[in-house]
């Protein structure tokens, strides 16, 4: 599938909700995690990496609830889901 102008086939496929809508995450989802950690390293290398895994856990599962509350309203309306994406700008 391709959207925004790249070709989305090497996203990985992380898990399966409830059966049938597939969630997959672009390496561009990783981006707004590694340049805060390249930052506090310069700073803090100490915690930075515990802060950064927290801070990366933090944003995946928002991104995903949102996106999640996306196909609970289509689904409500009777819209079809194929599948979750979650890429640098959201999903």
């Amino acid at each position: 599938m391709q959207r925004f102008g790249w070709d989305r086939k090497n996203d990985a496929f992380v898990f399966t909700m409830k059966g049938d809508i597939p969630v997959h995450v672009s390496w561009t989802f990783a981006i707004p995690a590694v340049l805060p950690f390249l930052h506090e390293w310069s700073r803090r290398p100490q915690v930075a990496l515990t802060h950064t895994v927290i801070f990366a856990a933090l944003l995946f599962l928002s991104v995903f609830l949102h996106e999640l509350a996306h196909v609970w309203a289509a689904r409500r309306r009777g819209i079809g889901t194929q599948r979750i994406d979650l890429y640098l700008f959201g999903g």
